[in-house]
């Protein structure tokens, strides 16, 4: 049982709140020019991209996960990974000195990693709800428990993928 008070508001309209405040003041824009639908890429350049997102992180307390490497560096250490699993087999020295040079790649990458892995404002918002839920209300000691299923639905389809008509009350966790 969730021991917060009730609160009848949307979580990721205070999360869309507290993120376009952030980037308003950190951009030196006017707030009502940044709306759901605005693109990130326009708002923040991304020759400071990843100073920018610590900024904003840090500003609006929300731990936005939203930048990623580039799809071809993700998918080069992914064959690298194959490579190294495949290596294991016939050479367990090289094969585990791959495994960490390419663990060694992904951290890289997902360190220095410039691309935007939303769209817009809103969906950087939706995200904050999902993964944050408590930090992206304006009151950290409420909850609304109409929208606590959707949301930890969200998760199961974002996080594992999943078809939203496996997800009922009777579905077992394996």
């Amino acid at each position: 049982m969730i021991e917060l008070e009730h609160a009848d508001d949307c979580t990721t309209q205070q999360a869309f709140y507290k993120i376009r405040e952030s980037i308003a003041k950190i951009q030196f824009l006017g707030k009502n020019t940044i709306t759901p639908n605005s693109d990130l890429e326009g708002l923040i350049p991304r020759k400071r991209r990843q100073h920018t997102i610590l900024k904003i992180r840090k500003e609006s307390g929300l731990s936005l996960k939203i930048l990623e490497p580039k799809g071809w560096i993700s998918v080069t250490l992914f064959f690298g990974l194959l490579a190294s699993i495949v290596a294991l087999f016939f050479n367990s020295r090289y094969g585990l000195l791959g495994l960490g040079a390419i663990i060694f790649g992904f951290q890289l990458a997902s360190r220095f990693g410039k691309e935007f892995s939303v769209k817009t404002v809103g969906d950087a918002a939706t995200m904050a709800a999902r993964e944050n839920y408590i930090k992206s209300r304006r009151n950290l000691k409420t909850v609304n428990r109409q929208e606590i299923v959707n949301k930890i639905e969200e998760v199961f389809i974002h996080d594992l993928d999943l078809d939203p008509s496996v997800l009922t009350r009777e579905a077992l966790l394996f």
